[in-house]
């Protein structure tokens, strides 16, 4: 098995460990300047739960500023690769019960009736165009 594919292996296996009721797609991928693993969910733990998780399996990061990438976490214990990324999406069923929690707590929703409507007050009070927002 090629290294990235251990990774998401190992990946996949901590994660079903300390999140057994949630369902992960644990992908790897490699091309040219490198490879890499995307960790897709849906509701459940944070974007940064998970990178609690994951980031120990990239070895460096990409530094902008010098247009370099810098190995800065190499282990020899796992695998790794070049990046990793969690995509967290949140289903309609969530955004729905979130909107009648802010619609009972806090006034500015009050005239919202719809979780994508747009409305001048949410923007003015809540920085967002949308409750989705």
């Amino acid at each position: 098995m090629s290294t990235h594919a251990d990774a998401a292996k190992m990946i996949r296996q901590e994660l079903k460990k300390a999140f057994p009721v949630i369902k992960f797609s644990v992908s790897s991928k490699t091309y040219a300047g490198g490879n890499s693993i995307t960790t897709k969910w849906i509701d459940g733990p944070t974007s940064k739960e998970i990178h609690k998780i994951i980031d120990k399996y990239q070895y460096g990061y990409f530094d902008g500023m010098i247009d370099c990438y810098e190995m800065s976490n190499c282990r020899d214990d796992i695998p790794q690769v070049k990046f990793v990324f969690a995509d967290r999406e949140v289903s309609e069923k969530t955004f729905e019960e979130a909107f009648l929690v802010l619609q009972k707590e806090y006034n500015v929703f009050d005239k919202v009736f719809s979780i994508d409507e747009t409305n001048h007050e949410l923007l003015k009070h809540w920085n967002a165009w949308t409750a989705r927002e």
